[in-house]
């Protein structure tokens, strides 16, 4: 979420803007050259374009870090009672408009719910939108699996680590080893992976995503000897124990007699047959 409104910045006034990929509150302390320099929470002075900012006070003014901290403090608190609220293609001025929200703090505590609650809403271009029921089911399924996926990467990096380094904690759960050997055979195959070869890429020696990857197989055991084979990424083992897999045999209707056939037993289909029952009639 970036932008929601235009905003005139002086000394004093208080910004929420973005550094290091974390949102920051801070007051201005001084603006030079067409820079601005605002002092956050830990009293850190950082300098940036007026553009950087997201939304800046109109009349409430910070003097020192614990007075920023105060106004952070109380916007979070305002920002965790709000309401879901219904927004259709609304500007963040709109919105602050439509709900008479004039305050700086309320402003703040707007925003803030707006940026925590992702499930709920979205920002697209200037605008922000609700979203349906359905749309926040797939964004939180969505995120589910993308801090799945984070949490798998995170224990492969301390195997890697414990590779390279000669420690014994490997990391991996059963599991891992499976998708981990999958997907090494995958990249070697071609197919792109590029959240694990970037991680294979940052811990490999010479640079080379691949000799990594095979060493990863040699050492999950996942090798055929044969240089080539191992190279292509092909299978060369099952990934899972047969024994765990459950047969379940058909279950076929039967008659309540017996019938007679001349197919031998080895037959899949039982065409030729005859059976033989008596009745009031005869046979």
């Amino acid at each position: 979420m970036n932008h929601p409104q235009q905003h005139d910045l002086t000394v004093g006034h208080v910004a929420a803007f973005y550094h290091r990929g974390l949102l920051h509150f801070g007051f201005v302390s001084e603006i030079t050259n067409g820079k601005i320099t605002l002092i956050d929470t830990s009293s850190e002075a950082i300098s940036l374009s007026p553009s950087r900012v997201i939304l800046a006070s109109k009349e409430f003014v910070a003097t020192d870090p614990a007075c920023l901290a105060d106004f952070k403090r109380q916007a979070l608190l305002d920002s965790e009672q709000l309401s879901p609220i219904t927004i259709s293609g609304e500007s963040f001025g709109d919105i602050c408009a439509r709900l008479q929200v004039i305050d700086d703090i309320k402003r703040f505590a707007l925003y803030l719910h707006l940026r925590n609650h992702p499930e709920l809403y979205y920002q697209k271009h200037d605008s922000f939108h609700s979203r349906n029921t359905e749309e926040s089911k797939l964004y939180l399924e969505s995120r589910s699996r993308e801090l799945l996926r984070k949490d798998f990467l995170q224990r492969v990096e301390i195997y890697i680590k414990s590779l390279l380094t000669n420690h014994d904690n490997s990391g991996l759960e059963a599991s891992d080893v499976q998708n981990l050997i999958l997907e090494l055979r995958q990249i070697l195959q071609g197919n792109r992976k590029e959240d694990l070869e970037r991680l294979l890429m940052r811990y490999s020696e010479d640079g080379n995503a691949i000799n990594l990857a095979l060493r990863l197989r040699k050492e999950l055991g996942d090798i055929s000897h044969d240089p080539a084979l191992d190279a292509s990424g092909l299978p060369i083992s099952f990934l899972y124990n047969a024994e765990n897999i459950s047969l379940i045999l058909p279950t076929l209707p039967l008659a309540d007699h017996p019938a007679f056939s001349i197919d031998d037993e080895d037959t899949v289909d039982y065409d030729d047959a005859i059976s033989l029952q008596a009745t009031a009639c005869g046979f």
